[in-house]
């Protein structure tokens, strides 16, 4: 009986080591998924509202990735993303059109496609402490 007990022992620590050795390879096998920081303003002179952010627009070096955005301001505002194709321009509310608080850090993800520029606004001036662009490869956009 004793053998028996020991033979237990002895299978369960060897699926232990088998489950922590699986557990570990799929974390190391976790696929990356790139970010390429296009774009940054940092304690930024205030734009004036309405007025781009960025001294020129923004372009996805792939088609259909995302554009992370993060964005604190100083003064409470609506913060909009513009989107040019050279012939149509729009501006974009973020954040369903509220005012972000002043203070506050805000990172927004949205879709983007190459041949459209992309630039930020605020609809109330004040200094931009922060805002940095990432363009998110996803593993189709290659």
């Amino acid at each position: 009986m004793k053998n028996r007990s020991s033979l237990f022992a002895g299978l369960f620590l060897v699926l232990l080591t088998l489950n922590v050795a699986y557990a570990a390879a799929r974390i190391t096998d976790t696929p990356r998924v790139p970010a390429v920081g296009i774009a940054s303003v940092y304690s930024g002179s205030a734009p004036g509202a309405n007025t781009d952010i960025l001294a020129t627009d923004v372009n996805p070096e792939h088609d259909y990735t995302l554009f992370r955005v993060t964005i604190c301001l100083a003064t409470s505002s609506v913060f909009n993303v513009t989107t040019d194709d050279g012939t149509t321009a729009y501006t974009n509310g973020l954040n369903s059109s509220v005012a972000l608080n002043a203070g506050d850090m805000y990172t927004f993800v949205f879709s983007t496609r190459q041949g459209i520029g992309y630039n930020f606004q605020v609809e109330t001036d004040g200094v931009i402490r922060f805002l940095y662009v990432e363009e998110v490869i996803q593993e189709t956009s290659y």
